[in-house]
């Protein structure tokens, strides 16, 4: 590696400059906050997009339920189909 450092000046400036920044605390606790943000942002993203599809899915077997009762489809085939129970099928709207 110090073959390598010696031998590319860029190299060897950037390895400099990790060397300082390790030192630094000051800077590597703000890296550390910022790169949890980062971490907390993308966790925070994941679980929203989650619970949109999970949503969106429940929707549209509650539309699809719906629909087999409106065109006169058994309650009993209708809960088969969606999974949905037949409670949630008998509160269902007929469209």
């Amino acid at each position: 590696m110090t073959v390598l450092l010696k031998k590319n000046h860029s190299l060897q400036e950037l390895a400099n400059r990790y060397y300082r920044f390790e030192k630094d605390s000051e800077a590597r606790m703000i890296y550390e906050a910022r790169m949890k943000e980062q971490r907390d942002h993308a966790a925070w993203l994941s679980e929203a997009i989650e619970t949109g599809l999970a949503q969106g899915r429940d929707e549209a077997l509650r539309e699809t339920a719906a629909k087999l009762k409106a065109l006169g489809v058994s309650v009993e085939k209708i809960c088969q189909a969606t999974g949905l129970s037949a409670a949630e099928v008998e509160e269902l709207p007929a469209q």
